[in-house]
């Protein structure tokens, strides 16, 4: 390991703080995984071909869109070629329901398209709630994109059985792990 020093505006140093603190671990041990996840992120962007749009140029091209193909962009995006499972492979280095958790959080914390709630049920089934401001098409898509990644999982064993549904700003996913006695979910979507 090495040492190294780095000037830090101080109100991010205290948000930091205050993140170490509620996870009860060092503001070293913090830093140092933000830094990891920031350069693990951009080299898996860089190799994957990921790149920014303003949210009012991606709400104007979907407009262009029919709902049909709204969520067969979805589709494309969840199925075995897409960006959904080569971000998995390429970020976590797996397809499984772990990765898929792990993707929806960093979609969440880096992409802000959508905010997630979640539960774990008595009976172990997750239940997760993505909720946006971008209107049914967008709904659609991420129908699409969760629904086909779901039944790549629900056909290699992961998962038991899933449904998505969707409204005009929210997509709705229930998963039944394959072992729902021992529900783990990562992050922040753990319970």
């Amino acid at each position: 390991m090495t040492s190294t020093t780095f000037r830090v505006e101080s109100d991010t140093i205290e948000k930091l703080k205050e993140i170490a603190d509620r996870e009860k671990v060092s503001l070293n041990v913090v830093v140092g995984r933000i830094l990891r996840q920031a350069a693990d992120f951009a080299e898996v962007a860089e190799r994957l071909g990921i790149v920014g749009f303003a949210r009012s140029e991606l709400l104007q091209v979907m407009e262009y869109l029919s709902e049909d193909e709204a969520q067969q962009g979805g589709r494309h995006a969840g199925g075995a070629n897409g960006s959904f499972r080569e971000f998995m492979l390429g970020y976590f280095g797996r397809d499984n329901l772990d990765g898929f958790f792990r993707t929806i959080e960093l979609a969440e914390l880096y992409a802000r398209n959508f905010k997630i709630n979640k539960a774990v049920e008595r009976d172990g089934s997750i239940s997760l709630i993505l909720h946006h401001s971008w209107g049914r098409k967008w709904s659609l898509y991420y129908y699409g994109a969760l629904d086909e990644r779901l039944k790549a999982l629900t056909r290699s064993g992961d998962v038991k059985n899933h449904s998505v549904n969707y409204t005009d700003n929210q997509t709705i996913i229930s998963i039944v792990p394959k072992d729902s006695s021992k529900t783990e979910t990562s992050s922040s979507l753990s319970s």
